[in-house]
């Protein structure tokens, strides 16, 4: 008896929790009946002081998963953007660089009539014609 009252008594920190008091007072003393048959075990403010200190640390853990699954929200969402972005940007690239193969492919009297030369096909396609 003894014993669970220094047990319980003891200053408690953030990390208490209601399990650790269920736990002793189910604990069985001698005559066979657990604390929780005794109705004389616990005095009421200390189960209550307990029950608060429970209620915080369920708001602490409540705080900080809210936290962290708001920054994993937005990780996720700049993940996304980054993906789409990447995406985007490879689209485009494999567009000029099948309009550049198809410029290639024109002999050299022809791209002399659209105005460009075979060594600026890439510069044409990627800034447009140069200004003559």
């Amino acid at each position: 008896m003894n014993s669970l009252r220094a047990s319980v008594s003891r200053p408690r920190t953030s990390s208490f929790c209601a399990i650790e008091l269920s736990a002793l007072l189910r604990k069985p003393v001698p005559g066979g009946a657990t604390t929780l048959d005794r109705n004389n075990s616990l005095p009421p403010s200390l189960f209550l002081q307990a029950e608060r200190q429970a209620r915080l640390d369920n708001l602490v853990i409540k705080a900080c998963m809210r936290r962290t699954m708001s920054r994993l929200a937005g990780w996720l969402s700049a993940l996304g953007t980054w993906g789409t972005r990447l995406a985007r940007n490879l689209a485009d690239e494999w567009l000029l660089r099948s309009a550049i193969r198809e410029l290639h492919e024109l002999d050299d009297r022809t791209l002399a009539d659209i105005g460009i030369t075979r060594c600026g096909i890439e510069y044409a396609v990627r800034h447009g014609r140069p200004h003559t």
